[in-house]
């Protein structure tokens, strides 16, 4: 409703809704195609003559993109280097619905710019942008119909007709995209590179949109849990208590082995097998017990390093304080102060400044419904990778509570507020960016920076 009330769109003068706690609804699981679905719907477009949608649809479900996305393509934004060599496609552009009912292609702005990426698509996708670039300028759109833009309602009606004759009742074009996702989930595709590709802002996004669909276990875990479950354990005469010897004791090893270290590698910021931030000892018996500890005392990734403190300038208005400091692996559990500095084993350091006032601008997305007159506050995030690795910033989330109740950020352009960053951060280089959240007068403010491994550090205190 904010974004209907919004006084450039005109389309309700008020939100009815401002103030007012809606009960919150859950989401539906996303719906995607089977194979033979998908094939029998191609096939009834192709028939029929309607081969610019058969392409359309071909390429909605090797993409991922929306629909106002694909319609919004245009020649210069697709890098082809030729058969048998990769394509990039860029959505920088959208097909937008004016109240008119009109529709007009624009650069993507406001949220629409957190969706903007390049991505690779596979050969058969590739080959049929390819066909279609034959004889067009770079301003020219990729998907037309019969030379022309094509109306959404079109295509949709034309898919509309497939869908039934393939004896499908229930089929939409966003299945097209839900149905991509699931078949990279199917096929390996890790939570953060399926965020990047489809587009999302936030990594949360992905999660609770398509994480039922990531597979189940590897193979590797499945038969550490099998030889653990198979195992037979023997009671001895002089003790009451079961022992547990043999290759039960190898397979527990091997379990929490397999458990521990790929969270101890990622904790620190993730993706560094250098970032763990505790010693994780695995025994079955004392002797074990003091193998363990004795491995685990040798290890880099066991022994703490002392670090010293760095200024950190908070970026979001205030001034740079020489008393903020910072936290090693040591104390990460305890909340920090905003002000205060994370760092990881490997070097990487996270700060996230005192939150300071801030005015939405008129085009801000400010998400959550929240009682008029709440101020906002901004902080300043500077991730700073002075590690000897490359770190993908696409792993850092971001969960934040304000009022006893989990909040989302402003998205503001205009003021540069809302844009995290995507890609890859060399060592020796630092990337900031600012984020914004409504916070009522006396409430605190908690940030909780996470990966995929789990929470790296939370930043905890007052908004004032």
């Amino acid at each position: 409703m904010d974004y209907a009330a919004n006084p450039r769109r005109g389309c309700i003068d008020a939100n009815p809704c401002q103030g007012v706690n809606l009960p919150k609804q859950l989401k539906p699981t996303p719906k995607g195609l089977m194979l033979m679905q998908w094939q029998a719907i191609h096939v009834n477009l192709v028939p029929a003559g309607e081969q610019d949608a058969a392409n359309l649809a071909a390429f909605l479900i090797g993409s991922g993109w929306r629909l106002g996305e694909a319609l919004a393509l245009n020649v210069a934004s697709v890098e082809d280097y030729g058969k048998g060599r990769p394509m990039w496609v860029t959505m920088s552009r959208v097909l937008r619905r004016n109240p008119d009912g009109t529709h007009t292609i624009a650069e993507a702005e406001r949220k629409a710019q957190k969706s903007m990426r390049r991505i690779e698509l596979d050969p058969a996708t590739a080959a049929i942008v390819r066909a279609r670039l034959t004889g067009k300028r770079h301003s020219d759109l990729v998907f037309t119909h019969d030379g022309r833009a094509w109306a959404p309602h079109n295509f949709r009606n034309r898919l509309t007709r497939a869908r039934k004759s393939a004896g499908l009742e229930n089929a939409t074009i966003h299945w097209l995209r839900h149905t991509h996702v699931a078949w990279l989930a199917m096929s390996g595709a890790p939570l953060p590179e399926l965020r990047k590709r489809i587009g999302h802002a936030d990594i949360t996004t992905t999660i609770g949109t398509y994480g039922g669909m990531i597979g189940d276990v590897g193979a590797a875990t499945l038969g550490a849990f099998a030889a653990l479950r198979d195992a037979t354990p023997t009671v001895t005469n002089s003790s009451p208590k079961a022992t547990i010897e043999g290759s039960t004791v190898s397979a527990m090893k091997k379990l929490a082995l397999l458990t521990a270290l790929p969270l101890l590698a990622l904790t620190a910021c993730g993706g560094d097998s250098g970032g763990a931030t505790k010693t994780v000892t695995v025994s079955a018996s004392p002797s074990d017990a003091s193998n363990a500890s004795a491995s685990s005392a040798t290890s880099s990734d066991a022994v703490p390093s002392d670090t010293s403190s760095a200024n950190q300038d908070d970026g979001a208005g205030a001034p740079s304080e020489s008393t903020d400091s910072e936290s090693t692996e040591e104390t990460a559990g305890a909340p920090l102060s905003f002000g205060q500095t994370y760092t990881s084993k490997t070097g990487r350091k996270i700060t996230v400044s005192k939150p300071v006032p801030y005015t939405p601008s008129d085009t801000a997305y400010k998400g959550d419904t929240v009682p008029e007159g709440t101020p906002y506050r901004k902080v300043k995030i500077t991730l700073d990778n002075a590690s000897k690795e490359p770190f993908d910033t696409s792993e850092v989330s971001l969960t934040v509570t304000s009022y006893e109740t989990t909040v989302t950020g402003v998205a503001d352009s205009e003021k540069g507020v809302g844009e995290s960053p995507s890609g890859t951060l060399l060592p020796g280089r630092k990337v900031s960016w600012t984020e914004a959240y409504p916070v009522p007068a006396g409430k605190n403010l908690t940030i909780e920076i996470s990966t995929m491994a789990g929470t790296v550090a939370i930043w905890d205190g007052p908004a004032s």
